[in-house]
């Protein structure tokens, strides 16, 4: 007769399905946790195109088709990930009750937020929904080719989810050890947002890129916060985890960041500023207009 351990149960097939059941009920609460949307969001109501909505003082609201640009829709279709908008329209909006906030915001078509564009901070009262603009954006995501450095949220609004980084050609998380609010609100000027408004370790496992950081509150990059990585091995040693980061616009706030934020990766892995020149070709993040490539193995984030 075999000896049982005690505590040990008779089933371990039992064993095995509880510990089924229990991942199950951790992986359906964590996604039943409410999506936080923050100032500035955008929202298409189909998968690339439909009723454009904004989320501003803690609503969502319509934007007027009046004075409505194609560079505001490029804009619109960059910040959902996308990399660039194919038309715009009237949308005859039959949102009662739900506030038009802007009219004809004026974007030229390479900034990273529609709130760097002039447009009125006071919703539009004189505006009506019939004419609601509708975006129908290209169908090719921006991160399909990125930059070096690269950054991006994945999760399931653009301004919330674990942070990713390009670099070395792959998608890398980046560890909680030592990652501060600095790191944060670098992460967000980098992706056009005036800060970070949390970041936590909720990330799923997988692969890291980065560690150790060094901000001081002032960076407009991400890019200025840690050293290129001398080879291609990932990191080993993160207690913590990958970080998750949740970014902001403070309508406020005077800062405008710089041009893309990328690295340039030679021999001795310096860092390279935008106003340098370049020794290889560099995909703008404002002006994606890219043939397609392979997409990273990465759930895509929703929009």
């Amino acid at each position: 007769i075999p000896v049982r351990k005690l505590g040990e149960s008779l089933c371990p097939i039992a064993n095995i399905m509880a510990r089924v059941i229990f991942a199950a009920y951790l992986y359906i609460l964590h996604c039943a946790v409410a999506v936080q949307f923050n100032t500035g969001d955008v929202k298409l109501d189909g998968d690339s195109s439909g009723l454009l909505g904004i989320y501003l003082s803690g609503n969502w609201g319509t934007v007027s088709h009046v004075n409505f640009s194609k560079g505001t829709a490029d804009v619109v279709c960059h910040q959902l990930g996308y990399s660039g908008a194919l038309n715009f329209s009237v949308a005859n909006g039959t949102l009662i009750g739900k506030p038009v906030w802007l009219a004809g915001p004026n974007c030229i078509g390479n900034e990273l937020h529609v709130l760097r564009c002039k447009w009125d901070e006071s919703p539009c009262n004189t505006c009506h929904h019939q004419n609601d603009v509708s975006v129908q954006c290209n169908s090719t995501r921006i991160w399909d080719n990125p930059y070096e450095g690269y950054v991006r949220l994945n999760g399931a609004s653009q301004s919330n989810g674990q942070l990713l980084v390009y670099l070395k050609g792959q998608w890398g998380a980046v560890c909680a050890d030592n990652f501060t609010k600095a790191e944060a609100d670098s992460v967000c000027r980098q992706l056009g947002y005036t800060e970070s408004n949390g970041h936590q370790l909720m990330g799923v496992s997988g692969r890291i890129w980065l560690k150790n950081f060094d901000c001081s509150e002032s960076e407009p990059c991400f890019t200025d916060c840690y050293d290129y990585p001398v080879n291609s091995s990932w990191i080993t040693d993160c207690l913590s985890g990958p970080v998750d980061v949740s970014c902001d616009y403070n309508i406020s706030a005077d800062w405008s960041p710089g041009t893309d934020c990328w690295y340039q990766s030679p021999s001795n892995s310096s860092l390279t500023t935008a106003s340098s020149t370049p020794t290889q070709t560099l995909v703008s993040s404002a002006q994606p207009n890219i043939p397609s490539t392979t997409v990273p193995s990465l759930t895509t984030a929703s929009s």
